[in-house]
């Protein structure tokens, strides 16, 4: 069965025209699930949540692309051009495991969660934020590699990033950044929040700031 299809749902809108499908929730039960394939999350649908397991990508899959792909660039029902609501994933690590892009890419969302979620193995961006608003991310971990299997990581060329985030609005709140991490944060949208954030990447940037009004409370770059 589709657990995102809209047939015979409640015809409970959220915001903008968003489909309220009722917090389905996937449970994941602390399996390990191997991939092959994205997870696709749709627009215009919403209230639906992950948690307690690990993704991790096979060396099948897509190297260009993300283990989750919420919502897209181009849907604009209105002025906020947010597309999905109520997102969340908790207690999920995103394993690329050197196979994929990163963990997430979300795109357009209003109000979608990550909490206590650890990332690891991604070769790009392991949180890639498109426009939209606040999208927050909280108590999470970010490393490319274990500080124990550092060698791998050093000698990777990649231009690997913890968390980009471009557009306003977002938060991250104590989020880790650890080895080896190209570059931990980049800001290319305002009025962004970051609370707590502690990047120790082994030398690369900590915080990257291209956009006006970020507040950036306190945080530690090691």
């Amino acid at each position: 069965a589709d657990l995102l299809s809209t047939d015979g749902k409640s015809d409970k809108k959220m915001a903008s025209g968003i489909v309220d499908l009722g917090g389905i929730t996937l449970d994941l039960a602390g399996g390990v699930y191997l991939m092959s394939k994205p997870i696709v999350i749709p627009v215009l649908v919403g209230n639906i949540h992950f948690t307690d397991g690990t993704l991790r990508a096979s060396s099948e899959f897509n190297p260009t692309w993300h283990l989750v792909h919420i919502g897209n660039t181009t849907c604009a029902p209105d002025n906020q051009k947010s597309c999905n609501e109520f997102i969340s994933f908790t207690d999920i690590m995103f394993d690329s495991n050197f196979n994929s892009a990163g963990g997430a890419i979300v795109q357009h969302v209003m109000g979608t969660t990550f909490t206590a979620c650890f990332w690891t193995g991604f070769t790009g961006t392991a949180l890639q934020i498109d426009g939209g608003h606040e999208v927050m991310v909280e108590f999470s971990w970010f490393a490319q590699c274990y500080w124990s299997d550092s060698k791998t990581c050093i000698d990777r060329d990649d231009s690997s990033l913890a968390v980009q985030i471009n557009g306003n609005d977002h938060y991250l709140h104590n989020v880790i950044i650890f080895d080896w991490v190209k570059k931990g944060v980049e800001i290319n949208g305002e009025a962004n929040v970051l609370s707590g954030v502690h990047t120790w990447n082994g030398g690369g940037v900590g915080i990257e700031v291209n956009a006006g009004s970020t507040r950036i409370i306190g945080c530690y770059l090691d």
